[in-house]
């Protein structure tokens, strides 16, 4: 059986409190979805470029970039992603 992509637009105004806990939210336009899913910790939204880049270790901020890791960035970014080499790296740098 093949696997059917399609994409919806919503909107969902999400309530929080003043410590950021939920405590309620509205969906817009009268539409919403009958299911919702959450990733799980361990996901990670790769692009095709992220593939040539799995098995090298994340960039430590203190260097430049590789040039291929700077192309690879690009080609993500012209498919609308940013490269999650870089996020990634990002992220762990911010920690």
């Amino acid at each position: 059986e093949l696997d059917e992509y399609g994409s919806i637009y919503l909107m969902f105004d999400l309530e929080l409190d003043e410590k950021f806990n939920i405590i309620g939210g509205e969906w817009y336009r009268g539409s919403f979805p009958d299911f919702l899913w959450k990733p799980s910790e361990e996901a990670n939204a790769y692009t095709r470029q992220d593939y040539y880049v799995l098995s090298r270790p994340l960039w430590n901020g203190n260097s430049q970039i590789d040039s291929d890791i700077k192309k690879l960035a690009t080609a993500a970014a012209r498919e609308g992603s940013p490269l999650a080499y870089i996020v990634n790296s990002l992220i762990q740098l911010a920690q």
